[in-house]
């Protein structure tokens, strides 16, 4: 069994000069094109069938994957279904209940508007960050696409800095440019109308509460983060959810003890980014997964997941 896993975020026709780098609408159905010439596209109930019962069937499978609960997201939602093609849409919960817009998405929009090397002076003035090796290391790891200076940006604000000193950064900087943050965060992510009709197709995942590094929280913190958002997921839908998406998924973000957690709030499988391609589910909570930019026809134009027998669909 070969099963790949790939992870989109934006799905829009806009273009922006740095942090946001969205799929078009063109590129991503020829992206589908080209990956179902090697895999045939499973669903999440399929998956988690096969973990339940144990089965391996043989074969080369892919599961579609988009991150973060976008509004402009029903989009390609939409276009799943008049394909007939399964995916799963990973949605965290703060946004919907308390019309805050993620740290994540600030720091992407602020990064449209001002360059990443401004931003890293400020942030290493202000903050003192001294940034080892072995950061630079981890964040290469983590940010494979970026200059170095957008990969220690990043790195420092997601996993060195504080999440209050992240907040006041990001706040500083996203309430002068884009004004309002409830009026934006009703703009930017999925209404809860939109979250039940993604439910009713069984395509609905979790991505968290607040969108944070759940192995930098003390289990205390980490299993509320995934049991309320959880609680409000099932409770909105009526439906189980049974699959999560762990919110940055790199190895410093999550680890056996994160899957240990959403184990025990009833997930069948669960997804990281560790880059590779699932061949067993021996632990189906740490399930391996790529970035589109990887993916047939991605960016990188790597051929390492291009499988020379193609499957029917």
């Amino acid at each position: 069994m070969n099963l790949l896993i790939v992870n989109f975020h934006y799905y829009s026709t806009k273009k922006f000069e740095s942090g946001i780098y969205p799929v078009s609408p063109e590129n991503f159905s020829r992206q589908i094109t080209e990956i179902s010439k090697s895999y045939k596209f499973v669903s999440q109930r399929e998956l988690a069938d096969w973990i339940i019962s144990g089965a391996h069937p043989e074969g080369n499978y892919c599961l579609i994957t988009f991150d973060d609960g976008l509004k402009e997201q029903m989009d390609v939602f939409e276009w799943f279904l008049a394909n007939q093609i399964p995916a799963v849409f990973y949605v965290p919960v703060k946004p919907i209940i308390e019309k805050k817009v993620l740290d994540v998405h600030k720091f992407h929009h602020v990064r449209s508007k001002i360059s990443d090397g401004i931003l890293l002076e400020k942030l290493m003035h202000q903050f003192d960050i001294d940034f080892t090796e072995e950061n630079a290391v981890d964040a290469k790891r983590q940010y494979r696409y970026d200059s170095s200076i957008s990969q220690q940006l990043k790195f420092i604000l997601n996993f060195i800095i504080s999440e209050r000193q992240k907040q006041e950064l990001t706040d500083e900087y996203f309430e002068k440019l884009f004004g309002k943050e409830d009026f934006f965060s009703e703009q930017f992510y999925m209404a809860e109308n939109d979250i039940k009709k993604i439910a009713k197709h069984e395509m609905l995942g979790n991505h968290g509460y607040a969108h944070l590094p759940l192995a930098k929280l003390s289990l205390e913190d980490a299993n509320w983060d995934i049991a309320k958002s959880t609680t409000y997921l099932t409770n909105l839908t009526q439906k189980e959810v049974i699959s999560i998406s762990y919110p940055f998924g790199s190895t410093s973000a999550v680890n056996s003890t994160i899957a240990d957690i959403a184990k025990s709030n009833s997930y069948v499988f669960g997804l990281t980014m560790w880059r590779g391609m699932n061949k067993d589910f021996d632990n189906p909570l740490l399930l391996k997964r790529i970035d589109t930019n990887d993916a047939p026809r991605g960016k990188s134009e790597s051929k390492e997941f291009h499988l020379i027998e193609d499957v029917k669909n």
